[in-house]
């Protein structure tokens, strides 16, 4: 699937929330300058001759954050489509404890491979 921006904007959100809990140092500017830069991203206005145009998907490719967002973005994914699927498990089956110990999962940017247990093929 493409990048979605209302899964692109709260990946964003995670970002700036490890942020929050790991970086204590941080201020107030640090925060905004951080929020800006992020939505910028997803959501950046470009000017091409007399043609502004927004672009409401995607991550530009050289960004030093695209592999981490579109990593995120995957891996929201996988967790949207796990969720989905065990709608009419049985609850021992369904929790995302599961998930971990049944599936293997490995994202680079917008690249993924997985593989899932027999217990859930």
């Amino acid at each position: 699937p493409g990048l979605n921006l209302q899964v692109a904007s709260i990946c964003c959100q995670l970002i700036m929330e490890w942020y929050d809990h790991f970086d204590t140092g941080q201020t107030l500017e640090d925060q905004r300058e951080r929020a800006c830069l992020l939505y910028e991203l997803i959501g950046a206005t470009h000017l091409c001759n007399d043609y502004l145009y927004k672009v409401v998907a995607g991550v530009p490719s050289g960004s030093p954050i695209t592999v981490v967002l579109n990593s995120l973005v995957n891996i929201f994914y996988i967790f949207a489509a796990w969720d989905m699927l065990s709608a009419d498990w049985p609850l021992d089956l369904k929790p995302f404890s599961n998930f971990s110990s049944n599936v293997e999962l490995f994202t680079y940017g917008d690249d993924f491979i997985f593989s899932v247990s027999d217990t859930y093929k």
